[in-house]
């Protein structure tokens, strides 16, 4: 699927309520600690424990967090 039918929700001091959103089309790049997204023409890195969910948003329905099988 595009990363574009994505939403990546993270929390920011900067928000007011606390969580921003970007779509996942904006994703630049991956490492073990940080996603790096373009929003406002600057690139924005996220550590990966700031990550509050990522849905798809067509269905909805988040992929992450998601629900184990045990």
């Amino acid at each position: 699927m595009p990363s574009n039918e994505y939403i990546i929700a993270f929390r920011s001091r900067g928000a007011p309520n606390g969580i921003e959103e970007i779509n996942a089309g904006n994703l630049v790049k991956v490492t073990k600690d940080y996603i790096y997204l373009r929003s406002d023409n600057e690139l924005k890195a996220i550590p990966l424990h700031r990550i509050v969910y990522i849905r798809h948003v067509k269905s909805g329905k988040n992929i992450y967090p998601f629900k184990h099988p045990f």
